[in-house]
């Protein structure tokens, strides 16, 4: 294997890789091979895809057959350093235009939510990570917005634990792209999420939430569909929650309702008790709540609250 890395890093023996069988014997992923083997194959295909005119041929040699076939190496999760090997390569396909209709033909989608619901966080990690990569590329916006895809997406939110946390970060990948952003939105996203934001069990849930909709605050499609009140009385809710990352990300919630004139109305008309000074007071949250304040005095605000509620005192 060490030889074969040697020939992949140079260009002059390309053509000689072609010409051999080579590279029809890497791509023989036989489960009756051992382990070992298999992974170093995987490694080396992994560096031979870099190349074009290697990647076509692999490509040509049925390796995303054997990679995808019911019992294949990336959906079998009886040998995780082989599914992590294979999500690599996954992702170098997926960055290249010519290989990437390749990996769509496969269902890829369908594979990757399914892994990023894994038992194992390294394989939650990756799938993740691969369908971030997906999120950059045009032509893979059709299969992301795929019923059975968006649909899974927010059965998942439902739930507790590792499931809702993956969907809700591949959920954050998607949110900055319009063409993805206006499939969720058609798909109630923002329903899914307020709803999601009254389940406090999980913090770190909470959280994901929480920055998930705080970049549909930057969209103005995603403004107009989510219930700005009650938005802003469940963030206010969490101003004296226990874990640090949770306020700041009210601050964050907050400071980013001031920036826009629908959401700012709303903020300061909501007839509701804001204890804001629980974030002015705390040691991890003082600076991000004298900036929010900065924000607040742009427009009038700070006037408004120090008077109605006693802010200052």
């Amino acid at each position: 294997m060490n030889t074969i890395n040697v020939l992949v890093n140079n260009s002059d023996t390309h053509q000689k890789l072609l010409q051999s069988s080579i590279i029809h014997d890497l791509v023989d992923l036989s489960k009756s091979r051992p382990l070992l083997i298999v992974l170093a194959k995987l490694k080396v295909i992994a560096q031979l895809i870099r190349y074009d005119p290697l990647r076509a041929e692999i490509l040509r040699s049925g390796f995303l057959d054997s990679l995808f076939e019911e019992n294949g190496h990336l959906i079998n999760d009886s040998a995780r350093q082989l599914q992590t090997a294979a999500f690599e390569i996954i992702l170098q396909f997926i960055e290249h235009n010519d290989s990437r209709s390749s990996i769509l033909g496969h269902d890829i989608f369908t594979v990757l939510l399914q892994k990023s619901f894994s038992k194992y966080p390294h394989i939650r990690t990756m799938a993740v990570k691969v369908i971030a990569a997906s999120s950059f590329q045009a032509d893979t916006y059709e299969r992301m917005l795929e019923q059975s895809f968006t649909s899974s997406l927010f059965e998942a939110i439902q739930q507790t634990s590792f499931y809702a946390l993956s969907a809700l970060q591949v959920i954050t990948f998607m949110v900055p792209h319009d063409t993805l952003r206006h499939g969720l939105l058609e798909a109630n996203l923002p329903i899914y999420l307020q709803e999601k934001l009254g389940d406090q069990s999980n913090y770190v849930i909470v959280l994901v939430t929480l920055k998930v909709l705080s970049r549909l605050l930057d969209y103005e499609d995603s403004r107009s569909l989510l219930n700005i009140e009650g938005l802003i009385e469940q963030t206010v809710k969490l101003t004296d929650h226990e874990n640090p990352n949770i306020r700041q990300q009210v601050i964050v919630m907050l400071t980013t309702m001031l920036k826009f004139d629908h959401t700012r109305k709303k903020f300061l008309d909501v007839d509701v008790l804001f204890d804001l000074k629980w974030l002015l007071r705390g040691q991890d949250t003082e600076v991000s709540m004298v900036y929010c304040l900065y924000e607040m005095t742009k427009y009038g605000a700070l006037v408004w609250f120090s008077t109605g509620w006693g802010f200052l005192r």
